[in-house]
């Protein structure tokens, strides 16, 4: 099975050690009429769980992966983010940093000045790795990615969104680890950019409805996405991706997939979308080995349509 398919092979904590339960990980699916309605929706989830980024008052916000008229749906979703941040915690600055337009593949259109972010308590691949000023200096980092990328945009998966940031450097190391005898290197890139939102936009369906998925964890994001792009051969299970194995070995965010806990939005467009949500969700339940929770089912049971 691998090393670990987290919360398959790993036990939780004992409690006769003393150690602090692992955190409750809220996932908040959303279906709306556009992208940013949906992500609105998504957000709200979120706040009403008290999990909206690290309310860190003043603080600055990046929000990363805008991608222009190269991705309308992640344009949307970064001022859904901006617009919602703005009404919630009102007075701390806000940067967008557009992705680089090529990825892990190269630099272009991204922030240009570098810091070095010293990674050695992680003992990761590398000690240092750099990375943009403005995002390292930022008190919280959110991020913007689409459920189904580009061709051209091959850092579409969280974990390889926030990687494509890291210096031309690290990157190039990367590369030449791809595919070799040390996969799930875009997380030890990764981990010099801690994420404390993650938005997944979806493209709309011919009706004009958009899924957008909002969740406080890089990894959680991560398992979700390849729920979500798996199709019909599903293959590998999620928690045997290599990047995911790495980055629970850094980690970079959950770790058992009792700690996940997926949600429905507090409205729905129509009965045929709560329908459309409940299975998504069985789906995401099943294929990452979340056990029931009477706490999501009961507040699924209770979503409305929207009026």
């Amino acid at each position: 099975m691998g090393r670990h398919p987290a919360g398959v092979l790993r036990p939780g904590p004992d409690a006769s050690t003393g150690a602090p339960p692992l955190p409750t990980i809220p996932i908040v699916f959303a279906l709306a009429s556009g992208p940013r309605a949906a992500a609105r929706r998504a957000l709200a989830g979120l706040e009403e769980r008290g999990r909206l980024g690290n309310r860190i008052p003043g603080g600055s916000l990046v929000i990363l992966g805008h991608q222009g008229a190269t991705g309308e749906e992640q344009g949307a979703g970064v001022l859904a983010l901006r617009s919602f941040r703005e009404q919630t915690e009102p007075g701390g600055p806000i940067a967008l940093v557009p992705a680089p337009r090529r990825g892990l593949l190269g630099r272009r259109g991204a922030a240009k000045r570098l810091v070095a972010v010293n990674l050695q308590e992680h003992g990761g691949r590398y000690p240092v790795v750099s990375f943009p000023q403005v995002v390292v200096t930022a008190a919280e980092r959110w991020l913007v990615v689409g459920i189904q990328g580009p061709a051209d945009l091959p850092a579409t998966r969280p974990i390889a969104a926030v990687a494509a940031y890291a210096g031309s450097r690290e990157r190039a190391l990367a590369r030449a680890a791809r595919g070799g005898p040390e996969p799930g290197v875009w997380a030890d890139l990764a981990a010099g950019a801690p994420i404390a939102l993650v938005l997944l936009v979806g493209a709309a369906d011919s009706h004009g409805v958009v899924l957008a998925i909002a969740t406080p964890d890089l990894i959680a994001a991560e398992l979700v996405w390849l729920v979500l792009n798996e199709g019909d051969d599903e293959g590998v299970g999620p928690w045997e991706d290599a990047t995911v194995q790495r980055a629970t070995e850094l980690d970079l965010g959950a770790r058992l997939p009792s700690q996940l806990e997926p949600h429905l939005a507090a409205a729905s467009p129509t009965p045929q979308a709560v329908v459309v949500l409940k299975e998504l969700i069985d789906r995401v339940r099943l294929r990452l080995g979340i056990p029931p929770s009477e706490t999501s089912e009961a507040y699924a049971s209770e979503v409305k349509p929207a009026r």
